[in-house]
């Protein structure tokens, strides 16, 4: 797969729609490197729905708080109240789940990544857990039923006593780097984007013009 940024950030991706004609061309003389990345497979019932970022569980406004048990690699770890929760791949991490307050994980590192939305009680602090360790989030007799979202796609619904599966599957994706050094530096710049209280249009705005004549 060839990314191309159609979108704002866009951390997956290297190439902007203007370069388009120069990556296609450099395809064809197959100057490229491959970096394979991990899915999420997530199973609701019997439905599996497949995302690279990420999955969240998400509260319905009026439905309550979603209160679920969390299980790692079939062993208890706690329980959550709180708006969500957020599972994302190493990839994803910059994503749902960085603007929850999880780490940023190497795109190398094969991971999940657990990080809860506004926690009100229980587990409130993100968790990072191995490649081999699938997770299980049961839903408690009294949460609300909650939406899950998978890569921004609303797929299902877990009700209250329901389970939600997720586990990592390495090496699912193929994504085409034509400069993997140049990749990085862009995501050091996009990481410090949204910290900043301006759009990068406004940045450009505010950036002080050239002089006539220089």
């Amino acid at each position: 797969m060839l990314g191309v940024n159609l979108g704002h950030l866009g951390f997956l991706v290297e190439i902007h729609p203007d370069e388009l004609p120069e990556a296609l061309d450099r395809l064809e003389a197959e100057q490229f490197t491959v970096e394979p990345h991990s899915a999420l497979l997530v199973g609701i019932g019997d439905d599996e729905s497949v995302g690279f970022n990420d999955v969240a569980i998400v509260r319905v406004p009026g439905n309550g708080a979603v209160q679920a048990v969390l299980s790692v690699g079939g062993q208890p770890m706690g329980r959550y109240r709180r708006d969500g929760l957020v599972v994302s791949t190493a990839i994803g991490s910059t994503a749902y789940a960085d603007a929850a307050g999880g780490p940023v994980v190497s795109p190398k590192l094969d991971a999940l990544i657990v990080a809860p939305l506004a926690p009100m009680a229980g587990i409130s602090r993100p968790m990072v857990v191995s490649a081999d360790e699938p997770i299980r989030l049961e839903l408690l007799p009294e949460s609300g039923a909650a939406a899950v979202e998978v890569d921004g796609l609303v797929v299902g619904e877990a009700s209250a006593g329901g389970a939600l599966d997720v586990r990592l599957s390495p090496g699912a994706g193929q994504v085409v780097r034509l400069d993997s050094d140049r990749y990085q530096r862009r995501n050091q710049v996009k990481l410090s984007l949204p910290d900043l209280p301006f759009l990068p249009e406004e940045l450009r705005e505010l950036s002080p013009r050239p002089a006539l004549g220089s």
